[in-house]
């Protein structure tokens, strides 16, 4: 007796978006990782003056 296996859900029905594209996922998440550390300095009053705080200048001397 066997079975045609119809109707049957597979164990891994379809890879995921990082899994079928991983180049593309890599450069997204780089991209967005290295925004959410700019972002606050960016929008600072040192920035474009969206958020109402300042950062100190840097006192590097290069």
């Amino acid at each position: 007796m066997t079975t045609s296996g119809f109707g049957v859900r597979p164990d891994h029905p379809r890879p995921g978006v990082l899994a079928r594209r991983p180049l593309v996922s890599f450069f997204l998440l780089a991209f967005a990782g290295a925004w959410l550390l700019e972002l606050p300095i960016v929008l600072s009053r040192t920035g474009t003056g969206l958020l109402p705080y300042t950062l100190p200048r840097s006192r590097c001397s290069c």
